[in-house]
């Protein structure tokens, strides 16, 4: 049985639906790992980045079409081969703002809904299901 996870990350200043293969080939994919991403954050999104955490630096922009409307979603379908577990997660916002969530078990997750709270601090919560 898999448990929702909510997760928050202070949204900090930085300077379309579509199904995406991170690697490999693009036929197949690991059921394991997939997920969906909402983005239900009032705002269009520029970038989504999905890398092992135990890389230095981010894999290419998985939004292929310009931008992620709000209200759009985009499937994230991993090569089957991929053993990974632990991976972190970027989204930049067409405003130039960005958020990042650290060593997530996307095994544990099918969907991840972004939303903005407004609490005494702008956040951006990600809700994992």
């Amino acid at each position: 049985m898999k448990i929702p996870i909510l997760l928050v990350l202070v949204l900090l200043g930085g300077g379309c639906s579509s199904t995406r293969n991170t690697s490999g080939d693009v036929s197949k994919s690991n059921p394991k790992l997939n997920f969906t991403l909402n983005n239900s954050t009032g705002t269009a999104l520029r970038g989504l980045y999905v890398s092992p955490s135990s890389s230095a630096g981010w894999e290419e922009n998985l939004i292929t079409t310009g931008k992620l409307n709000d209200g759009d979603k985009i499937n994230i379908k991993f090569n089957p081969d991929e053993q990974t577990q632990d991976w972190d997660l970027k989204i930049e916002g067409v405003d130039g703002n960005y958020a990042e969530w650290k060593q997530l078990r996307l095994e544990e997750a099918t969907e991840i809904t972004l939303v903005i709270k407004l609490s005494p601090k702008l956040v951006v919560v990600a809700e994992i299901e």
